[in-house]
């Protein structure tokens, strides 16, 4: 386009073919999957982000539920191995349950 207009001025008119062609890539509208493919690549650094903070969420759930659990669990025994024995399991089982790395169980005395 904008050699021809070099060449040939930009006042003169496209020839029909070439002017066919140029209308039919402005008014070029994707349908179907094609359209679908070209939301998502527009919109990968917001999913990415969303995807990142729904991560971030779900650690703090996780970590806030585990909280609660030893609260919960010091609330019925003040003492871990006083529950202990009121349930006849190691409480520290309970609590590591879930993690990637448990500590180690308790010792009752």
């Amino acid at each position: 386009m904008a050699t021809y207009a070099r060449r040939y001025g930009p006042t003169t008119p496209l020839p029909p073919d070439v002017a066919r062609l140029v209308r039919e890539a402005f008014e070029w509208k994707p349908q179907g999957a094609e359209k679908f493919a070209y939301i998502l690549r527009d919109l990968t650094k917001q999913l990415a982000a969303l995807d990142r903070y729904e991560r971030r969420v779900l650690s703090r759930r996780k970590f806030a539920i585990r909280k609660l659990d030893v609260l919960r669990l010091k609330s019925l025994a003040p003492n871990l191995i006083e529950l202990d024995r009121m349930i006849g399991y190691n409480s520290c089982r309970i609590l590591s349950f879930g993690k990637t790395n448990p500590i180690a169980p308790c010792r009752l005395g």
